[in-house]
């Protein structure tokens, strides 16, 4: 067991990591529609018992402070450009790679919606921000622990997918002789950077209260600038150095131009928006830094 822990902690790149990257989509797959159907089955039993239940096409509690940092969040999901270039780079034939994110858009945004329009019509405005924490425990206690457990390993994969870019940047700056060497200097000193990275992260998410809030803060901020307006520009640029059209025709125009101007808008207004809001809600709650809630 020690040995195969090891081995998962010594997995230096993306395809390293095929099988679980595959049991990763299993796994959400198993969370998010295991929730949806049982609220859809349970959906009329908990309007009876809870009349008070009731949707708005526009709350009337809404401000722009939690508008935008609905947005925000919004953009931290589909922020994969940073990511993007690393898959490529270990394609066997990267040209495909847009055949790849024709299925996964499209897949994301059915899914998205579903869980959104679903978990709203379920618990209407009062519906809290994970669709597993909807799923009643007392009534239905092995589907509340088997959405949950698939929930964390599939959060457990992504860091393990995500760090593995992460501590392979560092490892090319603090010592590149051994980027590829597995054998135990190479191995020691993998151990040490991702082992420093993963407590470094838990500390970080465990030491602020409200993480979901930070989240917000993040997506507004730094998702426009990396995961939009920064390779809308280098596309841009590289057009340029290669002497071709800035925009093939208007509706690249038009995309280029929208693409620039709402990112900007959201990086700066709904950083804004955010900090308020996260401000705000430190102020009415109680939570305090490395406190496990459930709320």
């Amino acid at each position: 067991m020690g040995s195969y822990a090891w081995n998962v902690g010594q997995l230096r790149t993306l395809a390293d990591t095929r099988v679980f990257v595959w049991l990763n989509m299993l796994f959400i797959l198993i969370t998010v529609f295991s929730s949806l159907i049982y609220l859809l089955v349970n959906m009329s039993e908990h309007h009876s018992e809870n009349p008070s239940i009731h949707t708005e096409a526009f709350p009337e509690d809404l401000r722009w402070t939690s508008f935008f940092s609905g947005v925000g969040k919004i953009a931290f999901a589909y922020c994969g450009a940073y990511f993007y270039l690393e898959m490529m780079a270990e394609m066997k034939t990267p040209a495909d790679f847009p055949k790849s994110m024709a299925v996964a858009v499209p897949f994301q945004l059915v899914v998205y919606l579903s869980v959104g329009i679903i978990g709203y019509l379920y618990d209407g405005i009062e519906a809290r921000d994970m669709i597993v924490k909807l799923i009643n425990k007392e009534d239905a206690p092995a589907l509340y622990r088997i959405t949950n457990i698939c929930l964390y390993l599939h959060l457990a994969i992504a860091y393990l997918i995500f760090a593995i870019v992460t501590c392979r940047n560092f490892h090319l700056i603090l010592a590149p002789t051994s980027v590829d060497n597995y054998k135990i200097r190479g191995k020691l000193i993998w151990a040490a950077i991702s082992s420093g990275i993963c407590l470094f992260s838990y500390l970080f998410a465990n030491a602020i209260p409200n993480f979901g809030a930070v989240i917000s803060i993040q997506g507004a901020f730094l998702s426009p600038l990396l995961g939009w307006i920064f390779p809308t520009a280098l596309l841009l640029a590289a057009r340029r150095r290669c002497l071709m059209p800035m925009a093939k025709n208007w509706l690249e125009r038009i995309a280029f131009g929208s693409i620039f101007i709402f990112f900007t808008v959201l990086m700066f207004v709904g950083a804004a928006g955010t900090v308020i809001d996260y401000i705000e809600s430190l102020q009415e709650s109680n939570d305090y830094p490395f406190q496990c809630s459930l709320k």
